[in-house]
Order: C-alpha cells, then sequence, then structure tokens
C-alpha cells in the first residue's frame, strides 16, 4: 500500500510538471515540456526560498542558470583556433576572443551583449556560444559583462554596452580588427542593448564628435525592444511556456526602477495613460495578419491606465535608449539582422521594428523562425541543440560571412 501511495504521488507530481498546453507547430515538443518542468520547479523553489528567508526572488533567478550550466554546454568542446581572456574596456569587464593565428590582414570584430532580462547570466553563461561564433567566424568577438539590475538600473547597463563598443571601436587596430567591419550583436534583453547602442553611435552628438566608423550591422535576436505595451498579439498567445508575460514584466520592471513597484500594472498597460498610448501606441498593423491570432482584440491594449504612474515613468519610457522601438525616426541607423521566433512573447517587438527600419530606408534582413521559441539562438551546440537552434545558428553564420 505505501509503495501504491508513492508510485501514485510520483506519477501526479510528474503529470502536474510536464503538462504544458502546448500550440500545434512549436519544436521539439517533448524538450519543451522538459523546459516547461524545468521553470516549474525553478518557481517552486524561488518562491519557498523567499517564504523561509533563504534567499531574494533575484539570488535564486541568477542561481538556477548556473545549475542548468552542465546540461546546457555537454557537447561544447573547446574551440582549439580560439582563446579568450578577460579584461576591461573603458572600465567595463569584457571577454576577448581572438583567433590562435594570426592573420596577416586585418579581421571582422563582433560586440556580442547576452540576454538574461537585464537580470541574469552573464559572458560566463554565454562563453560555449560566444566561443563557439568567433571560432565559426573568425574573427575577434567582445563580450560585454554588463551591471545587472536591479542593483543597476537605467541607465547604468546601456552605458557599459556602449562604453565598450567605443573602446572596441577606438582601439580595434590592436587585436588586428578592421574598425569598418565590426557589428554589434545581442539576444533578449542584449537585443535591447544592441538596438539602444546602435542608436546611440548614430544619433547622439558625443559618439558622433568622436569621428567613430559606422557599425558594419545590428544583429538583433528576439530582441525585447518596448516596454510600453504588453497586450501585444504575440504575448496574447505566448504566455504559456518558458518567457512568459509575468517574467518580462518583472524583468522590465527591475531594469526600469530597481524594484517590482510597476510590475502588476505592466501586466494591464495600466502603467501608461489613453493620452500616451494614442500619441506613442504601437503600429499593429505593420504585424502581418497571419501573426495575429483568432480572437485577439487591439483594443484591450488602448484602455485604462494610471496617469500618476505614467507621469513617474513615462520620460523613460518612450526613451529610445531605454526602449529603441520608440525612437521616432530610424533613418540612418546600420543595416539590421533581426531574428524572430513564432513563440515568443517578444516576437511583435522584433517584427514591428524591422518593419519600421525598412520604412525608414534601412536594410533589413527578418528571420522568423515558425517552429522556435524564446531561446532558440542559445540551444544551438552540444548535445543540448534542437535543429531549429541549429538552423538559426547556421543562418545567422552565413549572414555574418556575407556582411561582415
Amino acid at each position: 500500500m505505501k509503495k501504491l501511495l508513492i508510485v501514485a504521488t510520483t506519477a501526479v507530481v510528474l503529470a502536474y510538471l510536464f503538462y504544458c498546453p502546448l500550440p500545434d507547430g512549436i519544436a521539439d515538443r517533448f524538450y519543451v515540456r522538459f523546459l516547461y518542468a524545468e521553470r516549474k520547479i525553478s518557481k517552486f523553489v524561488a518562491k519557498s526560498s523567499v517564504f523561509l528567508g533563504l534567499n531574494d526572488p533575484v539570488g535564486v533567478l541568477r542561481a538556477i542558470p548556473r545549475l542548468k550550466t552542465w546540461r546546457v554546454t555537454r557537447g561544447c568542446d573547446g574551440e582549439p583556433t580560439i582563446v579568450h581572456s578577460d579584461t576591461t574596456f573603458d572600465g567595463v569587464n569584457v571577454r576577448v576572443y581572438e583567433p590562435v593565428v594570426k592573420s596577416e590582414k586585418p579581421i571582422p570584430g563582433m560586440v556580442y551583449i547576452h540576454g538574461g532580462g537585464w537580470t541574469i547570466l552573464s559572458t560566463d553563461s554565454y562563453h560555449y556560444l560566444t566561443r563557439y561564433m568567433a571560432a565559426r567566424l573568425g574573427i575577434v568577438l567582445v563580450s560585454v559583462d554588463y551591471r545587472l539590475s536591479p542593483e543597476h538600473p537605467f541607465p547604468a547597463p546601456i552605458e557599459d554596452c556602449i562604453k565598450a563598443t567605443v573602446c572596441f571601436l577606438q582601439h580595434a587596430k590592436d587585436y588586428n580588427v578592421d574598425p569598418t567591419r565590426i557589428a554589434v550583436v545581442g539576444d533578449s534583453a542584449g537585443g535591447n542593448f544592441a538596438a539602444a547602442t546602435a542608436g546611440l553611435l548614430t544619433f547622439d552628438d558625443r559618439y558622433q564628435d568622436m569621428g567613430l566608423p559606422k557599425l558594419k550591422f545590428q544583429g538583433l535576436i528576439y530582441p525585447a525592444l518596448q516596454a510600453l505595451d504588453f497586450l501585444t498579439p504575440s504575448y496574447h498567445h505566448g504566455d504559456i511556456f518558458l518567457l512568459t508575460q509575468d517574467i518580462m514584466t518583472k524583468f522590465w520592471s527591475w531594469y526600469l526602477t530597481g524594484d517590482l513597484r510597476y510590475a502588476e500594472a505592466m501586466k494591464t498597460n495600466n502603467h501608461t495613460c489613453p493620452h500616451v498610448k494614442k500619441k506613442h501606441g504601437l503600429d499593429y498593423s505593420l504585424i502581418p495578419d497571419k501573426f495575429i491570432q483568432n480572437g485577439y482584440n487591439p483594443q484591450r491594449s488602448q484602455v485604462g491606465g494610471s496617469p500618476e504612474i505614467c507621469e513617474n515613468i513615462c520620460e523613460t519610457l518612450l526613451n529610445p535608449d531605454f526602449a529603441p522601438l520608440m525612437r521616432s525616426d530610424l533613418r540612418g541607423l546600420p543595416p539590421a539582422y533581426v531574428l524572430t521566433a513564432e513563440f515568443d512573447v517578444l516576437r511583435d517587438d522584433g517584427i514591428l521594428y524591422a518593419k519600421r527600419l525598412e520604412q525608414a530606408g534601412v536594410p533589413v534582413t527578418w528571420k522568423n523562425y515558425e517552429s522556435g521559441f524564446h531561446g532558440i539562438f542559445a540551444l544551438s551546440v552540444g548535445k543540448a541543440a534542437l535543429d531549429v537552434g541549429r538552423q538559426c545558428m547556421n543562418d545567422f553564420i552565413e549572414f555574418c560571412k556575407v556582411n561582415l
């Protein structure tokens, strides 16, 4: 009887952990269920540890990825053609990857800015990925270890990213890099920083006066580009697993203020007010019809709001250094590579930016992975790699070979 009870209890727990109402067409369904179960466990551990006073939510969020490192990086062999070193660029911690064999001619370079919701992850978390890209492309790659929120909310992290990028542009020749062949690339929150960095270098007089070479391109991997509207079509159907609206509003709130005071209001777009929504709201007409789900109501995102909250945070919400999609004029930005995933709450941020860049005459390569979800780019190498992850990495590598 006791054994039967244990078996039954185990079965119920496993059923709860692995149950996830997955949409049709998503890649690697079993693996996604595994990731979903992992997220449930992480959420339970986080809540339990906070309840018991053992840790704060951010501390738990940062600890869990470290435990995942072994699983994700299994089979990620070393790259004998690449060496790396940790140093600082203008006071910012960076990791520099260089080819072992020096080229007689200057080679391309890349600044890579990692994701993690502005709050978690690091250059160590991305080491296997950045090392792999540097080896595949034979370039010098600079991975930026920017300061994290909530301890360092906006603008501290983007200041680190722009400092590191400017320093690399100024000292590229020290690394045998052609300063006219440097790209800035980032995924998720890193995509936000990559787009913001490209904008600062293009439009800010401080950097224009330095006479810096123009970036070769900006690579935006499922970027987070706006915190004005959390009820877009992709938020509407993406809140079922992995990266959810709840998680994104917390990340944005930590980056915005260093705390969660506005996270709940963000979930219903009550952190803004009607006149701001009317004047600065997203243009849904730019999203192709095939990306709009049945039953989606665009009016839902336009109603409600708190003038008091909006007054406190509106200046930052509309600042393109904080939210690049809020920039009114995109003309003159460097060419862009934009990667989006169908089952990702951030999908529409990338689509809207790609369409607006096209309207502004900026060359854009937009790749949407219909079976993909948030995180596929990081699941592209090693034994944990997914087919859709390998595909998006290979597509990006091929783009870089031609355009860098």
